[in-house]
């Protein structure tokens, strides 16, 4: 961010900026972290709020893996509710507050190993009315992860997603045949997508599949304040599969209604191309959005 005071351009590395708001009342928050096994110095932290005031900050948020010393403490205090400390904790799964829940984190491995056969079919007289019949008829074969395949006329699919979605068991470890049916004037209706249209067609596919479940062990970390308590709470696991490491790890918070929140978009997982964590098992589910 720029230095405001600075006449040659200076500017000053903050690790997370947060913009609330629109000119003329916007607030601007700096968050600084240190990942380390040692406190943070007191000078660091006057380091802090000195960066804070010349990037013009209104807040500055400090995070710690090991506790503030009582001299931060103390200096933090003067600073009003302008600065905030937080401290990362390891905690043991049995010290988070959700005892209530049974978390079983899996990750799904499907994958197709052969296709036996492939038929596709659509309406000639279809693809004529649309005035798209040679061009049609002339595409090339599209691959496995192209999306050009549609089951209710808007989601765009592609062959992969709708043979993973095909098998009689994808809760369990297995091998075996799958297949795919859809008449071209059965129900229901698969669509294939050509140039912005969705053509009723037809498909008829046996594939060869191996489906594996893997469990994840996870671990819990705590974002804690001084006299807050835990703000929120972070599952994180890693697991070593034989398509490669796999690492996800998630935040859940508590809510006003006093019960707590765990939002599939915020679910993070690397590591591994296509990687879908999959909550198997979450007792009282109803307490989670």
């Amino acid at each position: 961010m720029p230095v405001l005071t600075s006449k040659r351009g200076a500017t000053a590395q903050c690790d997370i900026v947060i913009w609330e708001g629109v000119q003329p009342r916007q607030v601007v928050t700096i968050i600084e972290v240190q990942d380390r096994l040692s406190q943070v110095k007191i000078n660091d932290f006057r380091g802090w709020l000195k960066k804070r005031e010349q990037v013009g900050a209104q807040r500055l948020i400090c995070v710690s893996r090991k506790d503030f010393p009582e001299s931060i403490k103390e200096e933090s205090a003067l600073q009003g509710g302008s600065v905030v400390l937080i401290v990362l904790r390891d905690l043991n799964a049995d010290s988070i507050p959700l005892h209530f829940v049974s978390f079983i984190l899996q990750y799904r491995h499907f994958e197709i190993e052969s296709i036996d056969r492939i038929s596709p079919e659509v309406s000639r007289s279809e693809l004529s009315r649309l005035n798209v019949r040679e061009e049609f008829l002339a595409r090339q074969e599209h691959s496995l992860t192209d999306e050009v395949w549609s089951l209710d006329g808007r989601t765009a699919l592609s062959l992969f997603q709708l043979c993973s979605t095909s098998i009689d068991n994808p809760g369990e470890s297995c091998h075996g045949v799958g297949k795919l049916r859809f008449p071209l004037e059965g129900d229901p209706p698969i669509f294939s997508i050509f140039k912005g249209l969705f053509i009723r067609s037809g498909l008829s596919v046996d594939f060869l599949y191996s489906n594996q479940l893997y469990s994840v062990p996870m671990s819990v970390l705590a974002y804690e304040q001084d006299e807050h308590g835990a703000l929120a709470w972070v599952m994180r696991g890693q697991l070593e599969t034989p398509q490669g490491s796999l690492r996800v790890q998630f935040p859940i918070r508590q809510s006003a209604s006093e019960g707590f929140l765990m939002r599939d978009d915020e679910v993070c997982v690397q590591g591994l191309q296509g990687a879908k964590m999959e909550v198997i098992e979450a007792a009282s589910r109803k307490d989670f959005s």
